[in-house]
């Protein structure tokens, strides 16, 4: 099981980091070989998993701890000593770690990064952009803005509203050049199918349910297309025309949607978790959405 692989990996982090005795440079070998291990793991628990199970990305938990030792303590310029590969390295690493975690003391470190960038005269603009997508999927807003002004980036596409308290079940739905946060009203039984404009599988379900001529309704039920929080906002969605969709405002604000991969199909029955599949392969039909809707009970 991935959880007792976390187990083996926090306690392997107890014992090699000691944050007071290490430079950035052993931090990021350190780091960049626990994270391969931990996805390389994960991996394969995914294809040792049975196609009727959901997996569980347990991957934020033991990223974190990787992290949690040494981020917090580091300072803008621990940065001004390594080399420029490495500075380089080491962003691409806290990035993709930020885009799993979004912990916001690593995100504190890819700023220090770009500063650091910047001021050895390198042209940063696609790094800074690409932070502050980030910031944006974290719906880390403040940061956002941070990054926008700090590196004097052109204005976000979209106008964000930035709630204080977001409901569960919240989503973006995008109104011409706004993000308007929403709160999804659940109907007698739903169908809440995780999808992404730039996911085939995706893209294979919605072309076979366009073609069987239905727009909102399938097997009687109300269908709506729910993107991940790591989906930009300004991605082409053309897709879903005439359908009705939404971006997940945080992901973990979905009670009983533990697993985001696209697409994953989710049977709810007044709001009650019933049933879920995943996948949508060439040969798919109907006959997928009768199995995801052939429990009468919610689990």
């Amino acid at each position: 099981m991935f959880s007792l692989y976390i187990a083996s990996v926090i306690t392997s982090l107890s014992n090699s980091l000691h944050c007071e005795n290490l430079d950035l440079e052993k931090f990021y070998n350190i780091a960049a070989t626990e994270t391969r291990i931990v996805n390389e793991n994960y991996n394969l628990y995914l294809n040792n998993l049975p196609l009727s199970v959901l997996p569980i990305d347990e991957r934020k938990k033991s990223i974190n701890k990787i992290y949690a030792n040494c981020i917090k303590n580091t300072k803008r310029e621990d940065f001004n000593l390594i080399s420029n590969r490495l500075l380089h390295k080491y962003y691409t690493l806290t990035s993709n770690a930020y885009s799993i975690t979004k912990n916001k003391d690593i995100f504190k470190n890819i700023i220090f990064i770009l500063d650091e960038k910047k001021s050895r005269g390198e042209n940063i603009d696609i790094l800074a952009d690409n932070a502050r997508e980030l910031a944006i999927q974290a719906r880390y807003l403040k940061a956002a803005r941070e990054v926008e002004n700090r590196f004097k980036l052109t204005k976000y596409k979209l106008k964000l509203s930035l709630p204080v308290s977001p409901p569960e079940y919240s989503y973006y739905k995008i109104s011409q050049d706004k993000a308007e946060l929403t709160t999804y009203k659940f109907l007698e039984e739903d169908i809440i199918v995780i999808s992404s404009p730039n996911c085939n599988p995706s893209k294979r379900f919605i072309d076979w349910y366009k073609s069987e001529g239905r727009f909102g309704v399938l097997k009687g039920k109300r269908v709506f297309f729910l993107l991940p929080q790591d989906v930009p906002m300004t991605s082409d969605t053309s897709i879903y025309n005439n359908l009705e969709y939404g971006f997940s405002y945080k992901d973990e604000l979905w009670k009983d949607i533990s697993y985001w991969a696209t697409p994953t199909f989710y049977y709810l029955r007044d709001g009650n978790f019933i049933n879920a599949l995943d996948g949508w392969n060439k040969s798919e039909d109907g006959n997928k959405i009768d199995k995801l809707l052939s429990l009468d009970e919610p689990k």
